[in-house]
């Protein structure tokens, strides 16, 4: 059979039957084209959960290996000194991200190889150097991209040798999506407003640094003003970026010797060419340009989620630390504290001194600290009230269809099972029922044609095509429909608006002591493991959710994950200053 490895059908040898490498291949909106192939797709290495898990550990030692690792030698190139505490707030999210998707690419060819069945397969000639990305923002809008992964596959098969080819003399260009930021007028007015602003501070309002904090700015205002300084306002986004030519052979010198197995091997090699250029050719210039724009020296630096993506963060927050700042990560999603495993959680909490919590700890380290959130107590201001006329307000999740980084929810083609899961409860809603849905499809569409799937799925369900949020929709709505488990049930409990939950726990792994907080949800009908019960409680309680919802039962449970996982105070701006005070005496 001929492999077909992406959605590129220029890679794929239709006269011959096909063996699809993934559910990723086959974009729906193509589903004239390759229904018509008589094909097979491989079966998917991480439908084994207890892989996906076991591998997750694995790849964790990896990780941390190949820190130590390019510790050493970014220290030599750069003729520096620094920690691995330091190049771990750098290049560790671009680290654990390459390590991860790698190895799904690397067992997906390696699964296609031991199946028996490729006679054939058509790649690019690639070399090691295919993609050097800028910075980190521009790997990850690659890393998801069938262009990048074509190349990547292409460069596996070759490596390999396991698998039969015929190198095709395409022609595909990955997109260097260099970090600028452009903006209007206004923006950029403003921005050098703000620079302006900041260089007039004194240096005693320069002690506590809040960049991208998801705090309103009046919320944020009332802080700064508690901790006694000016208010600072940070972003980053102004930062020049140096010329952008990557150096061959500076990156021919980078050997690295550190792998233990075949797999490895290949990390040993990518690395010194698929390394960002913001950590090799452009560092110095970078570190430079950043200390035009934010402060030499701070105290204590605080983040909701600049420390994954904004490349003057790192720098800048890495340097800070060195110099005996203290950094301050808060949670900014759902899923935080409950999940099995997420390697973003684990970087953010190893980067910090000190994590601010929704609510939850974590009794092996003790870095966390349950907080009120901010973020989201905000919303407890909008006082918004189910309409018991409304529409039942029903929200998709979505995720790549290559799989990007590791936690505990559904990966890659396993959203497809999601989408059976859907049809499944709307099929068990009485037809009255039915009429009421407003399906809300995710903010953005990864390539499986959500909303083409959606009304082939079920073509009678009223789908949201405009711009207003999750939120804002509650206000004409009189039940919530939660089917993943994330960011957007926490809110509607935060508000006190009826909500029914549903998803597949077999792709939604808990940590075992945060269970019985969801057996609560299941005993009181808010949480469900199969789309048919989900249906038969909005069947059962559609004409008026609130009596159900305002029960002494359920009002207690939802209170109890409140306080575990969404905690909100209405004196949390007190709460947080007291603590950032004493930050310095925190272990």
């Amino acid at each position: 059979m001929f492999l077909a490895t992406t959605a590129l059908e220029e890679f794929w040898d239709k006269s011959k039957e096909i063996l699809f490498l993934g559910e990723w291949c086959k974009i729906y909106s193509r589903k004239h084209i390759w229904e018509k192939l008589k094909y097979r797709v491989l079966p998917y290495h991480w439908d084994d959960r207890n892989k996906l898990y076991n591998d997750y550990l694995y790849l964790d030692v990896v990780y941390e290996r190949y820190l130590g690792v390019l510790t050493e030698i970014l220290n030599k190139n750069h003729r520096e000194k620094h920690s691995e505490h330091y190049w771990r707030i750098i290049i560790g999210p671009w680290l654990f991200y390459f390590i991860e998707i790698l190895f799904d690419r690397y067992e997906s060819i390696k699964n296609a190889s031991e199946s028996g069945m490729v006679t054939d397969t058509w790649i690019l000639n690639c070399e090691e150097d295919f993609f050097t990305p800028y910075d980190f923002e521009d790997f990850f809008i690659n890393i998801i991209d069938d262009n990048y992964n074509n190349m990547l596959f292409s460069y596996l098969i070759k490596k390999c040798g396991s698998i039969p080819y015929t190198v095709k003399g395409y022609k595909l260009e990955i997109k260097n999506n260099r970090f600028f930021i452009t903006h209007g007028t206004f923006r950029n007015s403003l921005l050098k407003l703000l620079s302006i602003y900041h260089k007039c501070l004194p240096d005693s309002s320069k002690k506590y640094i809040f960049f991208h904090s998801r705090l309103k700015l009046k919320d944020l205002i009332k802080l700064q003003a508690k901790l006694n300084q000016f208010p600072s306002l940070y972003t980053g986004y102004s930062i020049k970026s140096p010329h952008f030519r990557v150096d061959k052979m500076l990156r021919q010198k980078i050997l690295l010797k550190a792998g233990t197995n075949k797999f490895e091997s290949v990390l040993d090699v990518l690395i010194p060419y698929q390394i960002p250029f913001l950590y090799i050719e452009g560092y110095d210039e970078f570190r430079r340009e950043i200390y035009k724009e934010l402060p030499a020296k701070v105290k204590i630096i605080f983040t909701a989620n600049a420390s994954i993506g904004i490349e003057s963060f790192k720098f800048w927050a890495a340097d800070q630390w060195e110099k005996g700042a203290k950094l301050i990560l808060t949670q900014h999603g759902g899923h935080h504290g409950m999940a099995l495993w997420s390697s973003e959680l684990k970087h953010e909490i190893d980067i910090s001194d000190v994590y601010f919590s929704w609510g939850w700890s974590d009794k092996n380290n003790n870095k966390v600290h349950p907080m009120p959130s901010g973020q989201l107590f905000k919303l407890k201001k909008n006082k918004i009230r189910p309409d018991i006329n409304g529409v039942i307000l029903w929200v998709m999740m979505g995720i790549p269809r290559y799989s990007y980084w590791l936690y505990s929810i559904p990966v890659s083609s396993q959203m497809l099972s999601y989408f059976d899961e859907q049809k499944r409860f709307y099929e068990c809603l009485r037809d009255d029922i039915k009429k009421l849905l407003l399906l809300k499809p995710y903010m953005k569409d990864f390539g499986w044609n959500d909303r083409m799937r959606f009304r082939d799925l079920m073509p009678e369900a009223m789908q949201y095509d405009g711009r207003l949020s999750m939120l804002e929709l509650l206000k004409d709505s009189r039940l919530f429909i939660g089917t993943y488990n994330s960011t957007t049930y926490l809110e509607t409990f935060v508000v006190n608006f009826p909500t029914i939950l549903f998803w597949n726990p077999k792709h939604w792994e808990l940590q075992d002591d945060v269970k019985s907080y969801f057996e609560m949800l299941h005993d009181v009908g808010m949480l469900h493991d199969t789309p048919e019960s989900a249906a038969v409680k909005v069947n059962d309680i559609f004409s008026d959710p609130n009596k159900w919802w305002n029960s002494e039962s359920v009002q207690r449970a939802r209170v109890s994950f409140c306080n575990r996982f969404a905690l909100t105070d209405e004196k949390w701006i007190d709460i947080w200053s007291e603590k950032l005070k004493r930050v310095d005496e925190l272990k």
